[in-house]
Formats: C-alpha cells, sequence, structure tokens
C-alpha cells in the first residue's frame, strides 16, 4: 500500500468516528428528513437542470469534435448539478413527497451497489482478473456508513421499546 493510500484510509476512519462521535442523539422516531435533511430552495432545481444539460451538451460535443477539453471537469459539473438538482426541495414538499425521496435514496443505493457489483463480475468474466479499483473503496465506504447508521438506530429503538414497556 502506497503512503497516499495510507493517508486516505486514515482520513476516512477519522471521519467516521468523528462523525459517530459528533453525532446529536435523538429520538429515533422522529422523521429524518424533516429534521436532519434542509433541502435546498426550489428555485435551484431549473439551474440544476440547465448546469447539467450544458455539461451533457458539452461532453457530447467534445467526444464528437475531439476537442482538446478535460471531461474530468465536466464530468464534476455534472455530477454537482444533478446533486443540486436531488436535493432542491419541490414547490409544495409535503409527507408524500419526503417519503418518495427516502425510498429514492434506499432504492438508488442498493441499485449503484448491485450494478457496480454486476459490472465487475462482468470485468473479471472478460479479462480473467480483478484489476484495483478506486471507487471499491466509495463503496465499502456508503455501506460502511449505511450499516453502522442502521445499526446504530436499531439499538436506539430498542433501548426506546424498553424502556417504554
Amino acid at each position: 500500500m502506497e503512503v497516499n493510500e495510507l493517508i486516505g484510509w486514515s482520513i476516512i476512519v477519522l471521519m467516521v468516528v468523528l462523525g459517530q462521535l459528533i453525532k446529536k442523539k435523538r429520538d429515533i422516531r422522529m422523521p429524518i428528513i424533516e429534521d436532519r435533511v434542509k433541502l435546498l430552495p426550489y428555485w435551484l432545481k431549473p439551474i440544476g437542470l440547465g448546469l447539467a444539460i450544458t455539461s451533457l451538451v458539452a461532453i457530447i460535443i467534445k467526444h464528437s469534435l475531439n476537442l482538446d477539453i478535460d471531461v474530468h471537469y465536466l464530468m464534476l459539473a455534472t455530477t454537482i448539478s444533478l446533486l443540486i438538482m436531488a436535493i432542491s426541495s419541490e414547490k409544495h414538499e409535503d409527507e408524500l413527497y419526503r417519503q418518495l425521496r427516502q425510498n429514492a435514496i434506499y432504492y438508488s443505493f442498493f441499485g449503484t451497489v448491485i450494478g457496480f457489483l454486476f459490472l465487475t463480475g462482468l470485468n473479471l468474466l472478460s479479462s480473467k482478473e480483478l484489476i484495483e479499483n478506486p471507487e471499491f473503496r466509495v463503496l465499502l465506504l456508503q455501506l460502511f456508513f449505511y450499516l453502522t447508521t442502521f445499526n446504530s438506530m436499531k439499538k436506539r429503538m430498542k433501548k426506546l421499546n424498553s424502556v417504554e414497556v
């Protein structure tokens, strides 16, 4: 393992530990989306859509005309614009939209993990060797956050249920 990889993993572990120590304890029965996640205002959604379309058109033009533009910046702009769209509120945000947002996050997370593992399996079948892929770190981090959050919420729920009985 290189020094940069060790530093990267150390920073990730430190962030996770600090996040768990600093995290404010609250009643598990309170809605997560309503309390914890403050959505961006609705007027940012069309701006994010415009940026996403502009970035995607720039990527298509770059590939069709073989221009000397770094695709990584365009992909970063596309990702940021899609994130803006994802965390912008609707015109009339209500309980149904909160539930839809939670379900979308849940299914997209597991769909991404399953899709990535499927593509990695196809790559393994075609090349007969597993190449080192930095995206594995992101998946490991996502799964670690999901499991630690879920287990801590489950533990607090059991504690609340035992106190109420």
